[in-house]
């Protein structure tokens, strides 16, 4: 059934997000396969650098989502690795290990992107709800050089979500990252909340504009869309009082 909305709200963890389109956007209908001819360079480069936004979004708003992953580690190799496929494979021995040694296996909860040294080695970033353990002891369980550890700070005043989605528009365009995985997370983290319904929008809003809440405007712009003409987008930091 063909179904429209003129409003939409994504919700990560503390921040939401609010686009209010110029026209509907309708869903509910198959897209038809296109067999046009092949798109020119600076299409696909149009193409990829919008893959690369998207991707960026969707991973601020997953580390927004899971607030409760405060302590951040870098890990990085000794050796001159150039193989993202070998850097990859190591990567997930070191959660192996962790998960084996030190971590609730079930619950333990992460995220991690890749960035590039200088000297094109990869290193990985990697945010996640560690307890406590021995500097020695993770530097074992990586076992293939440098091991930092930081925390995120205060979640009710930073955006830690656009600090780790920063990291990939870096290296990105690397060709060593062509079919790649542009981050790595585990199955059991929270998902953003996406609403695409008009009245449960504005029911939303009721929510924060009574005593159970409030929302503080951060940032608001407006764009254009080939489909939907003006977009006004709007993000918010949320107080909720009813928790």
């Amino acid at each position: 059934m063909l179904q429209s909305y003129s409003q939409k709200i994504i919700e990560s963890g503390y921040f939401v997000e609010y686009y209010n389109y110029e026209n509907p956007v309708y869903r509910g209908y198959a897209k038809k396969r296109s067999y046009g001819k092949r798109e020119s360079p600076k299409e696909d480069g149009e193409k990829s650098q919008f893959s690369l936004c998207r991707t960026r979004g969707n991973l601020r708003r997953l580390v927004n989502s899971n607030p409760e992953l405060k302590k951040f580690v870098t890990l990085t190799f000794r050796d001159s690795v150039q193989s993202i496929s070998y850097a990859n494979y190591e990567f997930m021995k070191f959660i192996q290990r962790l998960k084996y040694n030190y971590v609730d296996n079930e619950n333990f909860k992460y995220i991690s992107t890749i960035e590039f040294q200088k000297r094109g080695v990869p290193h990985y970033h990697v945010i996640a709800d560690l307890p406590f353990i021995d500097a020695g002891d993770l530097f074992d369980a990586w076992g293939n050089g440098f091991v930092k550890i930081n925390l995120t700070g205060n979640e009710d005043c930073d955006n830690v979500g656009a600090y780790v989605a920063k990291y990939l528009s870096k290296d990105c365009s690397d060709k060593r990252m062509f079919n790649q995985k542009k981050y790595f997370c585990s199955r059991n983290l929270k998902r953003p909340v996406v609403i695409k319904d008009d009245k449960l929008v504005y029911q939303y809003f009721q929510r924060y504009a009574g005593k159970l809440g409030k929302l503080k405007e951060l940032f608001s712009k407006e764009f254009l869309s080939d489909y939907v003409g003006k977009i006004e987008y709007t993000q918010f930091r949320k107080f909720d009082f009813a928790k």
